[in-house]
């Protein structure tokens, strides 16, 4: 395997060879009626995580189908700069990926859990920003009924609790 980069090393501007990540999370969207597209969270060695997104027609051109899990070298991407109301990493750029890039499947390099929790305090306070996804940990005491919140939206309410007993009620 050749020399890599490591997500923290990532700019728009400069020429890259490789990273190597392990894939977090892969989800998808549907943009219009017809385009859909895959929404990846990808994590290094060094516990960096990323953004990256490709089409469904790309997904089908891989000769290896991604698996969350499991660890790849990406070749030949783009990367630029993550716009959006939210982000899920705190990373200012996200990978593109398109047809002309090259995933390698390879050993696993680490075995980091890539989670930064936050604590209750500090999101009951707004010390957590609110435009990055956070991670929290607890146990579920109730969950409330589906509420509609608008057309073809829909609202959850639950509480967690955590071990010094602070109670948080989420809603999504």
């Amino acid at each position: 395997m050749e020399t890599h980069t490591v997500l923290s090393q990532l700019s728009h501007s400069k020429h890259l060879k490789s990273v190597c990540v392990k894939l977090l999370i892969k989800g998808s969207t549907v943009v219009g009626t017809t385009r859909k597209t895959y929404q990846l969270i990808l994590g290094d060695e060094q516990g960096s995580t990323i953004q990256a997104t490709f089409t469904k027609d790309l997904d089908d051109s891989f000769e290896i189908p991604m698996e969350e899990g499991d660890w790849y070298e990406l070749q030949n991407f783009e990367v630029a700069y993550a716009f959006g109301v939210t982000r899920v990493t705190r990373y200012r750029h996200q990978i593109n990926l398109s047809d002309s890039s090259i995933i390698f499947k390879i050993p696993p390099l680490s075995f980091c859990h890539y989670y930064r929790f936050q604590t209750f305090e500090n999101i009951q306070r707004g010390l957590a920003h609110p435009k990055f996804s956070i991670d929290i940990f607890g146990a579920m005491v109730a969950v409330g009924d589906i509420e509609e919140a608008e057309i073809e939206n829909h609202s959850l309410h639950f509480s967690l609790v955590n071990m010094e007993s602070v109670s948080f009620i989420i809603s999504f």
